[in-house]
């Protein structure tokens, strides 16, 4: 730690970046099985065509699916404890929005409502 006198045992650039270091790689690793992808995409993609929003959806979606494994885990865990007071469990959805291939089977299921009406 820090000493007095301006010399430390340890740098506090040091001590700094590893922290930093520890709350990026401090994510749990987060899995969930292919029905319970099925669900939410299921959820998902109801409550967009409920509200009429499949095409800003989509849009969205698109631009998301190739840097969504690394952005969702980041832009999820900071609000996750506020959306669980909601009763929503951000681990799944983050599990789920994390793979590229769970947003274009969204995109895809969106489609398909559209193309029912």
């Amino acid at each position: 730690m820090l000493q007095a006198g301006g010399g430390s045992s340890k740098s506090f650039s040091s001590v700094i970046k590893r922290k930093i270091k520890n709350f990026f790689t401090s994510a749990p690793s987060l899995n969930i099985s292919r029905e319970r992808e099925d669900e939410l995409i299921e959820k998902i993609a109801q409550l967009i065509h409920k509200y009429e929003l499949e095409d800003p959806a989509m849009l969205f979606m698109a631009g998301l699916q190739p840097i969504a494994p690394i952005v969702v885990p980041y832009a999820l865990f900071p609000i996750s404890p506020i959306l669980r007071t909601l009763g929503i469990k951000t681990e799944e959805y983050i599990a789920l929005l994390s793979k590229g291939e769970n947003i274009k089977r969204i995109i895809e299921r969106l489609e398909e409502l559209q193309r029912q009406e």
